[in-house]
């Protein structure tokens, strides 16, 4: 059996856009620590975490206070307070169903988007592989001492088409990664001899865009 209850809402930025991937935590409202309770918005900006065992909680949002372009934001409680003790307190018991939450996120550090599609060697924009991604990596800046996780990552669809967004002002490399092993492209010889060349790497890179983060591409 398990404890059917549930807390569950939608993120916002500051701009009143959806954001995917930030981490909605519950926490145990005394500080301690309990059973890890997560969940990680979706497109539309959802979240529920479910199966909670029963006691007193505040949530808690990008725990780990580190900016990046999915959470461009340090940690923040709901319903928008820096502290613990200023978070809005959850008692939480069985069957309990929480619903239709609205976290906004306070100042939003700014984001840029780089959009395109990525093309095989053969002119096939159509991406067949799920392992097939974009990333981008920034330049080092030993001056920084924000805690900033620059680097981003998507997933490429079935066309080829990809979205990431890339904190603004940032400048890194850009390049799409496709996860392979060899054996596993009888069709591509020249990519299993990448492969092997390689050793254990089991990624291979496009070729790589210098992208300054001034604005959108």
């Amino acid at each position: 059996y398990s404890i059917d209850n549930l807390v569950s809402g939608k993120f916002f930025d500051t701009n009143g856009k959806t954001f995917k991937n930030v981490c909605i935590s519950l926490t145990p409202a005394d500080g301690s620590r309990g059973k890890f309770l997560l969940d990680c918005t979706k497109e539309n900006g959802d979240f529920e975490i479910d199966d909670i065992p029963i006691g007193d909680y505040v949530i808690v949002i990008n725990e780990d206070n580190e900016i990046s372009a999915d959470e461009p934001f340090g940690t923040f409680y709901y319903p928008n307070v820096s502290k613990l003790e200023e978070a809005q307190v959850f008692k939480i018991g069985a069957g309990q169903q929480i619903k239709d939450l609205v976290i906004k996120a306070p100042t939003t550090a700014e984001t840029i988007t780089i959009s395109g599609k990525v093309i095989f060697e053969n002119g096939s924009p159509k991406a067949d592989d799920e392992f097939l991604s974009v990333e981008f990596v920034p330049e080092k800046d030993e001056k920084e001492t924000t805690k900033i996780d620059g680097e981003s990552r998507a997933r490429v669809d079935e066309k080829g088409n990809f979205s990431l967004r890339v904190l603004k002002g940032q400048k890194g490399k850009f390049s799409a990664e496709l996860l392979t092993f060899i054996g596993d492209r009888v069709n591509c010889p020249k990519l299993d001899r990448i492969l092997r060349k390689q050793g254990n790497k089991s990624d291979v890179n496009s070729n790589s865009i210098t992208i300054d983060g001034t604005k959108d591409l």
